[in-house]
């Protein structure tokens, strides 16, 4: 049984990391800010609400690479072949932008978030273990307290990209498998604390954030953004968007009744049960479609759902009826939905 609360939570994260690629003023694109690192707290959820379990690690993995990696190669597959027909002067048709997009690693740009959370996935049955043995919710929060402190200071003091290739390419896991793996591990806790014990974790991370947002203005005189610090990801990017993505979590309830009320929550579990796709065809929508930003996000929101729709509909009544094999079907649906 699906979770509703995590779908909505879904659908908000995926909205606001949208939002960000329709060029918003900057207030608003700061505000938005939370996005990655909060799906990657909801991420860990059904492993704590669901008491779902890492059995066959090589299993799981292979799993997750379906679940993530096999899907964006079939878009990509899809985006190049339509590129190669209808714009084949198209400088993104470049062999380098090609394989670095597939490779996840730059290219056509957007598609390194599922690199994220693939290596979030790689560290996850230790993550697991480190949440199951650490029971004391203050001695949990105090180690990966401790830990992003140590990161923080191996990212302002080790500079790996300027080693060449080799550097750039082990900055790429590094500078994200360590801090995102541990949002995950706060993802872990967050759904089994009390109401009152979430906002008081958002309030000293805002607390923080607003902390060290004082320090750098009066460093440079003018207010940072945290995305200034997001690549690769800082304390002043993290506490701000575990701030904000913590509260946003402890309203999760009334903001679903919103949904509710407003009938817009079979539109948001839509959203949130098919985020991986409905992010992926946003992608050729936002290159294309111009206009104010709030004309060209709305736009872009609705093409990309109507289109994620069409490819859904067309799987469960025409192609899975279609397919005899159990487990080709299985893998079907977890290719072309979700």
């Amino acid at each position: 049984m699906r979770n509703g609360f995590i779908d909505t939570a879904r659908f908000i994260g995926l909205s606001m990391i949208i939002l960000a690629h329709v060029d918003p003023p900057d207030i608003i694109f700061q505000l938005r800010n939370f996005d990655l690192p909060f799906m990657v707290l909801i991420s860990a959820f059904p492993f704590t609400l669901a008491s779902t379990k890492v059995n066959n690690y090589g299993s799981y993995l292979y799993k997750r690479f379906k679940r993530l990696i096999l899907p964006v190669w079939i878009f990509l597959t899809l985006y190049f072949s339509a590129l190669f027909v209808f714009q084949p002067d198209s400088q993104i048709l470049s062999l380098y932008t090609i394989a670095t997009s597939f490779a996840l690693i730059s290219g056509i740009g957007y598609v390194w978030i599922i690199r994220v959370f693939f290596l979030v996935a790689l560290m996850t049955p230790l993550l697991l273990a480190i949440n199951k043995k650490v029971t004391n919710n203050t001695s949990y929060f105090v180690f990966i307290s401790m830990l992003f402190i140590a990161f923080e200071f191996y990212v302002s003091n080790f500079n790996i990209e300027n080693m060449g290739v080799a550097g750039n390419l082990l900055s790429m896991v590094i500078n994200f498998i360590i801090p995102y793996s541990l949002v995950f591990m706060i993802g872990l806790r967050l759904p089994i604390l009390s109401l009152s014990q979430t906002r008081m974790l958002g309030t000293i991370c805002l607390t923080i954030f607003v902390s060290i947002c004082f320090y750098l203005y009066f460093v440079n005189g003018s207010v940072v953004p945290t995305q200034v610090f997001k690549y690769p990801p800082r304390l002043y990017y993290f506490s701000y968007a575990i701030g904000v993505g913590a509260l946003v979590w402890s309203f999760i309830v009334p903001i679903e009744k919103g949904f509710s009320l407003l009938k817009l929550k079979n539109i948001s579990s839509f959203i949130g049960q098919n985020s991986i796709w409905t992010y992926l065809w946003h992608i050729p929508f936002v290159q294309v479609i111009e206009g104010p930003f709030l004309l060209k996000y709305v736009l872009v929101y609705m093409a990309s759902v109507v289109l994620t729709y069409i490819q859904v509909t067309l799987v469960h009544h025409w192609l899975m009826p279609r397919i005899y094999n159990v487990r080709l079907s299985k893998t079907v649906k977890t290719l072309l939905t979700g």
